[in-house]
């Protein structure tokens, strides 16, 4: 066995014979991606680690202290009004945006973007927006290009059923829910049309058209919260991307984030702090 490597004191417990996980850039440390690639998962670990010591300690407090009580209930639940973020939270969608964004790019620009790079933005300020940073000449053609595209993959869209089957529960406990999403109120009747269950259940929809702020601004949490007649201590937010996360937190709403939406990994939605992070409707349902 070789001695621990010039630059690496070993007080980090790596094993002398492996490249040094915490990247002290000792001289024999050749291969600097697998570095980096060690140290992203130590830290997404970590920070999942303490996520869940959070959540877990969030739990114990909201079941010994007294909730709100929520009519026609036979028991009090912690938070009477529940948001959700519609793409990648209640509908499986990030296939057909990211789809539809690469076919305006390649129509409208003749160029390739990776669908990794093309996702960062998903989620956030509207599809307007995610145009312009592309090109903002010619943003309009390429929101024209993309609403062509993406309007008729309306009809292959999939729910996640697992979570729309607890939504009939949230409404029997008396909670008031709402949609808080950056999609255009044309393109969420869509969804709706698609899946009338989501119709049925939701109280209020907040689209992109309903606020002069976007994600990650409270603003449209806010109006929700506003229009269900509540405090944003009485509420959660439920999403799958960094601006959900921003936008619930900057609201003062409980931040939950899901780690089924497919588009943003974990450790980017971490990055953000959330006050819990679930990874299927039961955890959820621990959690609110």
């Amino acid at each position: 066995m070789s001695s621990i490597p010039r630059g690496c004191d070993g007080v980090h417990g790596c094993d002398p014979r492996e490249v040094c996980t915490q990247a002290c850039f000792f001289p024999g440390a050749r291969d600097l991606g697998r570095v980096l690639r060690l140290r992203r998962e130590r830290l997404r670990e970590r920070l999942l680690a303490r996520l869940l010591r959070r959540q877990s300690e969030l739990i114990r407090r909201g079941q010994s202290r007294s909730r709100a009580e929520a009519p026609g209930y036979d028991r009090g639940v912690r938070f009477p009004v529940v948001l959700f973020d519609l793409d990648g939270t209640l509908i499986d969608s990030g296939g057909i945006i990211l789809a539809s964004m690469q076919h305006a790019v390649r129509t409208v620009l003749g160029r390739e973007i990776p669908p990794d790079e093309l996702g960062l933005t998903i989620g956030g300020q509207g599809i307007v927006a995610q145009m312009q940073a592309i090109d903002a000449e010619r943003a309009d053609e390429l929101v024209e290009a993309y609403k062509e595209h993406n309007d008729g993959l309306h009809e292959t869209l999939e729910a996640f059923d697992e979570l729309l089957e607890v939504l009939p529960r949230l409404k029997a406990e008396g909670r008031r829910l709402g949609i808080v999403t950056a999609k255009r109120h044309r393109t969420v009747a869509l969804a709706l049309d698609r899946f009338p269950v989501l119709r049925d259940d939701f109280d209020v929809v907040v689209a992109h058209e309903d606020t002069d702020r976007h994600k990650p601004d409270p603003d449209p949490v806010l109006r929700a919260v506003d229009l269900l007649g509540a405090t944003p201590s009485e509420a959660a937010y439920v999403g799958d991307s960094p601006f959900d996360i921003g936008a619930a937190k900057a609201a003062g709403v409980f931040a939950v984030a899901v780690a089924w939406g497919g588009i943003h990994p974990d450790e980017r939605l971490l990055a953000e702090g959330p006050d819990a992070f679930v990874r299927s409707a039961q955890e959820l349902l621990d959690v609110i």
